[in-house]
């Protein structure tokens, strides 16, 4: 877990490991054990309201990084046209949304309240096993979300739903975006290719 969630607060790290009982001895679960704990045992007036959401965001990075979800994909085309295929978004890849702006947190922002809009960020490994952060407007998020959802629609196809989803009064604007769009998340690592 994040160094900030324990800074100045020790009694949370002393009460999880005095009151919860692990179910694994693995290193890399317990970070899982500690969300468990969070939203299910600890109920302490004092603890920021972000909390959780902070902890389930430091999780993210350590779970990606050992993450093997990638091993079995279907088959696809890595330079394959985003358009007129099917894209296909990485299985490291993993589009988030949080009440709070968890990747602002620092001992110097800690918000009380949740923000006015949902704070959607993507974390994804890339080619070299980095994991990075990427904090997304909302129709990113919908296009990660429909293309995470779809096995037989068109880049185009989905950019077209997007914008009927928008009601925007000219679409080809937001189909012509969204090509700029597929070919950064495919630069990112995001998506991956085309299914073949």
């Amino acid at each position: 877990m994040a160094d900030f969630i324990f800074a100045g607060n020790s009694s949370i790290g002393q009460d999880f490991f005095i009151h919860h009982q692990c179910k694994t001895p693995l290193f890399a679960e317990i970070s899982v054990e500690f969300l468990n704990y969070l939203e299910h045992q600890r109920n302490a007036a004092s603890d920021p309201p972000f909390l959780l959401e902070l902890a389930h965001y430091e999780w993210v990075e350590l779970a990606l990084s050992v993450s093997d979800a990638d091993r079995d994909l279907p088959s696809y085309d890595p330079n394959g046209d985003l358009a007129a295929g099917i894209p296909l978004a990485s299985a490291l890849a993993w589009t988030l949304s949080y009440q709070y702006p968890v990747h602002r947190i620092s001992s110097e922002f800690q918000p009380s309240e949740p923000g006015e809009q949902p704070t959607l960020l993507t974390v994804y490994r890339d080619r070299l096993d980095e994991i990075h952060f990427l904090e997304i407007n909302p129709v990113t998020f919908r296009l990660l979300q429909l293309i995470g959802e779809n096995d037989n629609k068109t880049g185009n196809e989905l950019l077209q739903t997007i914008a009927e989803e928008m009601q925007h009064p000219n679409p080809q604007t937001v189909i012509e975006h969204g090509y700029s769009l597929l070919d950064d998340l495919r630069n990112r690592n995001i998506v991956i290719g085309s299914r073949n």
